[in-house]
């Protein structure tokens, strides 16, 4: 299988590394799990004013084709958590997720949480 992106395999060691460092000592691999993720995208040039701006029309949710599909962001991102936060994701029985653009305050990313279901 070819990836689409190429930045598919760094974003995948970012957010492994990033599970790893702020999963708990006694993390318990094996069991059911629930997955929250919010995409956050840097907003295009277009959404601001000429004085920098946000313009009223700029969207909050990411629609854009360059963006890419939601199921393929989950797709990449629970494959970094893989062998992290559970042993396989197909223990992953539960996900939410949305597409939307930063804020002001915010860097791109994913913001994550992983919860167990028992």
């Amino acid at each position: 299988m070819i990836e689409a992106s190429p930045h598919i395999k760094t974003w995948r060691q970012d957010v492994r590394s990033a599970a790893q460092s702020h999963r708990p000592a006694m993390w318990d691999t094996v069991s059911p799990m629930s997955v929250s993720i919010s995409f956050c995208f840097v907003r295009p040039k277009s959404h601001y004013n000429s004085k920098g701006l946000l313009t009223a029309k700029a969207p909050t949710l990411a629609t854009s084709r360059s963006i890419g599909d939601i199921d393929k962001l989950i797709r990449g991102l629970l494959d970094a958590l893989t062998t992290v936060l559970f042993d396989d994701d197909s223990q992953v029985v539960e996900v939410s997720a949305i597409k939307r653009y930063c804020t002001a305050t915010e860097r791109p990313g994913a913001i994550i949480t992983c919860t167990h279901l028992k």
